[in-house]
């Protein structure tokens, strides 16, 4: 936080926004509802953009560049916001490994060691895993390793261990799943590299994020809003996870 105290979003005035380009948005439980369904069938339920946020964020638009970064796959979130998809949009998929905006695309080059650790651990897990009870899929993914479960395991977390020497891979759990991949590419790094391609300072970005792998972000930019203040501390707070982000948007569009 850049004061002592978090503030509530009443609290964000137009003097706020003066010198904001781009507003960053986390996707589930921010723009979306939390939480992920699967189904025997192998297809996987979650919530979708609701047409009223999308129109809020197109309007949006008019005033700020937006970007959404998430832990999803970049397919999943094309069509997640294929309303919001144009001018002035950008994707974060697989926690800032890849990133997409209307021009062009990137995808983070990891190391021999990151590519071997990674398939490594995701086939000694795929093994084991299918015999737990609280394991409940592995999600989609390119890049990344995203396994959904009932409650912590903690052999994710040993296994990760035993198999990563050097100690350059993370294991988050984020309360419905875990998600594991190098330390050096986060949420930080890809919009880090986002904003150097769209050439816009990290002092001009306003990101919302609300868990553990939105905490990179906070470092050097203008402001910082979190939907889950007991997870995640910021400039300014706002209640309800389930999409918080939405109460937000509403305050920036009552002061643009």
């Amino acid at each position: 936080m850049k004061g002592n105290k978090m503030l509530p979003i009443e609290e964000m005035g137009k003097k706020d926004l003066e010198n904001i380009k781009m507003l960053c948005f986390d996707s589930d439980g921010v723009t979306v509802e939390k939480g992920t369904k699967f189904l025997d069938s192998g297809w996987t339920i979650t919530q979708d953009l609701s047409p009223e946020m999308g129109n809020k964020m197109l309007k949006l638009k008019d005033k700020f560049w937006i970007n959404v970064t998430s832990g999803r796959n970049l397919e999943f979130l094309k069509k997640r916001y294929e309303l919001v998809l144009g001018d002035k949009f950008s994707l974060q998929a697989e926690i800032g490994n890849i990133g997409w905006y209307k021009d062009g695309e990137f995808r983070e080059l990891w190391s021999e060691y990151e590519l071997e650790r990674v398939e490594k651990i995701r086939k000694i897990l795929e093994e084991k895993l299918l015999r737990m009870d609280d394991f409940i899929a592995f999600e989609e993914k390119e890049m990344i390793i995203t396994i959904h479960a009932k409650n912590e395991i903690e052999l994710i977390n040993k296994t990760v261990k035993e198999n990563d020497e050097k100690g350059w891979l993370y294991c988050w759990w984020n309360g419905e799943a875990y998600d594991i991949g190098p330390k050096r590419f986060n949420k930080a790094s890809g919009l880090k590299k986002m904003a150097d391609i769209l050439g816009i300072n990290m002092d001009e970005i306003m990101i919302v994020g609300n868990g553990i792998n939105d905490r990179d972000m906070r470092n050097g930019v203008g402001i910082d809003v979190s939907t889950d203040p007991k997870s995640l501390k910021a400039d300014f707070w706002t209640e309800g996870e389930e999409v918080g982000g939405e109460k937000l948007v509403d305050r920036i569009l009552k002061l643009v």
